[in-house]
């Protein structure tokens, strides 16, 4: 009944949870509700000034996922809604751990700045962290101490077994089945490709993988979302269809004359991915330093202001403002 922690996340072992409702602190601290303000405001800034407005555009394609002009802009709707579930869902965790710390209850951290992943394994370790922790134990383990005597066969098993569960966690639908699928194919090339990535991270300076491996990985993420984004079979082979029409990849209109001109299109919405993008772009450059910021537990009335401000002026609120993960 603890209304910060619902069954999106974060996911908490009783025993470790309990124990921190039974030694609760006596009176609120000041550094308590510093960081749980700060975390709280970061949370809201992520989901009303970058996730709202991003969905504005993606909304706009995948509705509407017939009309879309170009392979251009299925690849760039794909990717713009990896990152509006990025900041939806990881500014829902954000408003839900600064909720709980005002009463001195430290839940688990839910992401570690995926959208940085060199591959597909790396993303799950840093996605929904605590979930993917709880398959691990309760699902992944178990099947491959089952076949521990047939490594391959393990590894095929133990995979395929925690993202069916995965699946079916997210929806009853054969759109979050394909969804598990295909991560289900990423995750056992990549454990049967080991030796060779390994190799190739070698020759390649650290930097110079990075920059060629998390493109990659955002890529591979936001193909597979188009199966959980769409609303189903039909719309998704629709949609993964005019992605590889090579015929038509460029658009017959610029980005900006069919924001304005396409399918509900209009200035509002240009204003609207602008803004949206240039504020996720620099945040995702300083994600780890915002993150040390909104933890510091000295107090700061200018930067409570400052981030409130943020998310008053450039907030919107005239929507229906549902998270995307709450509907799980």
């Amino acid at each position: 009944m603890f209304f910060a922690r619902l069954a999106s996340g974060p996911i908490h072992n009783i025993n470790s949870f309990q124990k921190q409702l039974v030694n609760l602190p006596i009176k609120l601290t000041e550094e308590n509700i510093t960081v749980g303000i700060q975390r709280i405001l970061l949370g809201s800034i992520k989901k009303f000034v970058v996730a709202e407005r991003l969905a504005v555009d993606v909304n706009q394609y995948f509705d509407h996922p017939f009309d879309i002009l170009s392979s251009c802009d299925v690849l760039f709707a794909c990717i713009f809604y990896t990152v509006e579930l990025y900041f939806d869902f990881s500014g829902y965790i954000d408003i839900a751990v600064g909720s709980a710390k005002l009463f001195g209850i430290q839940l688990s951290e839910n992401f570690n700045m995926p959208l940085r992943a060199k591959s597909i394994s790396e993303w799950w370790r840093r996605w929904h962290i605590t979930l993917i922790n709880w398959f691990t134990q309760y699902i992944y383990y178990p099947i491959a101490y089952r076949f521990k005597s047939k490594r391959n066969l393990a590894i095929v098993f133990s995979i395929g077994g925690t993202f069916l569960v995965s699946a079916v966690w997210h929806g009853l639908g054969l759109t979050y089945l394909f969804w598990g699928l295909i991560h289900v194919f990423y995750l056992i090339v990549e454990a049967f490709s080991k030796k060779n990535l390994a190799a190739i991270e070698q020759k390649l300076k650290p930097r110079l993988y990075a920059a060629l491996f998390i493109p990659i990985t955002i890529l591979l993420v936001s193909f597979s979302n188009i199966f959980f984004r769409a609303s189903s079979m039909t719309d998704a082979f629709g949609i993964i269809h005019k992605l590889f029409d090579w015929n038509h990849f460029w658009p017959p209109l610029s980005f900006k004359d069919w924001l304005i001109h396409g399918e509900g299109g209009s200035l509002k919405d240009l204003f609207n991915f602008r803004l949206a993008a240039f504020v996720a772009i620099l945040y995702l450059i300083y994600e780890e330093k915002c993150l040390k910021i909104v933890n510091d537990v000295k107090y700061s009335i200018f930067r409570i202001v400052f981030m409130l401000l943020i998310l008053i002026i450039l907030g919107v609120f005239d929507s229906a403002g549902n998270f995307i993960y709450m509907e799980f």
